[in-house]
């Protein structure tokens, strides 16, 4: 009985999921919002460039799947604004 009940509760999850999210088309690129200074997980580099545990994942991700994806240091304010005015597809979590 508990298995159909946590079949069914996991069916439901994500058949809601999968109706709240938008598709990104292939040829376009993931924008990636991340948090400039949450060092060692993500930060900006001397170099001007993403840095970071997560960039890391992401990066391997993306080359797994074969996605672009771009990365787009801000805070945690701009970032949850940038991702209700889709400036962002999503932020870069722990």
């Amino acid at each position: 009985m508990r298995l159909i009940l946590l079949a069914t509760l996991l069916f439901i999850s994500l058949s809601t999921l999968a109706k709240n999210t938008v598709p990104v088309p292939a040829a376009t690129s993931i924008k990636i919002a991340i948090f400039d200074d949450f060092v060692p997980y993500s930060f900006v580099g001397k170099n001007g460039k993403a840095q970071g545990f997560l960039v890391d994942y992401w990066r391997l991700w993306a080359e797994k799947v074969n996605r672009n994806i771009e990365f787009v240091p801000m805070s945690l304010a701009q970032s949850t604004k940038a991702l209700q005015q889709q400036q962002v597809t999503c932020l870069l979590d722990y």
